[in-house]
């Protein structure tokens, strides 16, 4: 089963038969399961843990000035904080770099977020973020080894630029009750910025094939679930436009990839749904609330 998703979502996931492998990046705490008992099947129980998955952290100078009125961004975000902290695992998206702790801050259309930021989506329950938008680039090479450095000191994780070749499309990746999850991150596009000469690895843009490859990469370290998150659509359009069918023909039917969520339309989208053979995680993913696995389509 795979499912493409607009942020905000949860997803409900139960596995059967899987054992995690590799050391992750970072570790979420989970309950450990018992071991089985004498003369019973050797086969671990049925494991299930959920996932949500926020769309864009967009800070824009009204945003900071409610920051401001609330009286930091951890008061900002207490509002999702019962909701977040219900998932097993809670993955957003920082669609912006981020500036010195003492700015100067901008907004469109080239950002600079306070990194006080990441205070709050933290202390909301997030475990990590996708990094990879139309946005990336505003702040040039600078703002996004800041950003990188700044994830890094909140001990948040982070997927979609990178600070060096070397972490070219490096998923991030996360344990969840025993279960190893990678997560992917890919932009449409950076607003007309092109990255300097030779670091065009700063930000991951989409490009179907790179993608299918840095997740089966993923798979081969040990990923039992992998999550792709894509910057895509047009702003404000509730249907998915032409690029977005074209990308997500070619990349749900993987079965190195179990997840697409989307973000950066800022409208609620679609949630199709769809069978795939060969699937290499031995995941099945329920939405809850919608029709049976064999429906089509869902929407949000």
């Amino acid at each position: 089963m795979r499912l493409l998703l607009p942020a905000l979502v949860a997803l409900a996931v139960g596995l059967s038969g899987c054992t995690s492998t590799g050391t992750p990046n970072q570790a979420v705490p989970s309950a450990t399961p018992s071991a089985a008992a004498p003369n019973q099947p050797s086969t671990p129980p049925a494991r299930s843990l959920t996932v949500i998955a926020a769309g864009d952290v967009l800070v824009h100078p009204e945003v900071r000035q409610q920051a401001r009125t609330d009286g930091n961004w951890s008061a900002m975000f207490a509002g999702v904080r019962p909701r977040i902290d219900r998932a097993d695992l809670a993955l957003c998206h920082l669609e912006t770099p981020l500036a010195e702790p003492g700015g100067p801050y901008a907004g469109f259309p080239r950002f600079n977020a306070p990194p006080q930021v990441l205070q709050g989506v933290k202390a909301a329950g997030f475990d990590g973020c996708s990094t990879a938008s139309n946005h990336s680039l505003d702040q040039g090479p600078a703002g996004v080894a800041r950003t990188i450095a700044d994830f890094d000191t909140v001990g948040l994780g982070h997927t979609g630029t990178a600070a060096s070749a070397a972490d070219r499309e490096k998923p991030a990746f996360y344990t969840v009750k025993g279960v190893k999850i990678a997560h992917l991150a890919y932009s449409f596009g950076f607003n007309g910025i092109s990255p300097p000469k030779g670091q065009d690895w700063l930000a991951n843009k989409i490009d179907p094939q790179r993608i299918l490859a840095a997740a089966h990469r993923a798979r081969r370290a040990g990923a039992q679930i992998v999550i792709l998150s894509l910057h895509w659509g047009t702003e404000y359009r509730h249907d998915p436009d032409a690029n977005q069918l074209r990308w997500a023909d070619q990349l749900a039917g993987s079965p190195d990839i179990d997840l697409v969520y989307g973000h950066h339309a800022h409208v609620v989208h679609p949630i199709p749904r769809s069978k795939v053979r060969g699937s290499s995680s031995g995941w099945a993913t329920s939405w809850p609330g919608t029709p049976s696995r064999s429906t089509p389509t869902a929407r949000a």
